[in-house]
């Protein structure tokens, strides 16, 4: 009996230590630009990327067929808290800022590349986390 009470807890501990890991911080980026989609909108184009559960959206009045195969990331901007909004440019008057609002605080992976904004650069990913 004794056996089986000191298993018990110890498959308890490792559940509970589990599951703490998992209330971890996340890291993320920008949806890579491959991930964008586009289609024809009432004002232009309208882009979108789906990323897990999230839709990233964004448009652009000038954009036109196939704007989103020259996207490349450029900046990254967290305001509020809990709005991030995604820079991308490309070929000519092609660009797109693709943002989420999310329901948990955002932050910047490392603060030394940020000041409001990140600006893309190099290996430079702008990363940001997503408070537990």
């Amino acid at each position: 009996m004794r056996m089986t009470t000191k298993r018990s807890v110890s498959i308890a501990l490792v559940v509970a230590l589990g599951l703490a890991g998992q209330a971890a911080a996340a890291d993320l980026v920008c949806p890579a630009p491959n991930r964008i989609t586009e289609s024809e909108g009432s004002y232009g184009w309208d882009y979108t990327a789906k990323v897990g559960a999230d839709t990233w959206e964004g448009s652009n009045p000038e954009g036109k067929s196939g704007d989103a195969k020259t996207f490349k990331l450029t900046e990254v901007t967290l305001r509020s808290g809990t709005f991030v909004a995604c820079d991308y440019a490309g070929d000519g008057k092609a660009g797109v800022r693709l943002s989420l609002e999310t329901k948990k605080q955002t932050t910047p992976v490392n603060a030394a590349d940020w000041t409001n904004h990140c600006t893309v650069s190099g290996s430079k990913a702008c990363a940001f986390r997503l408070e537990p």
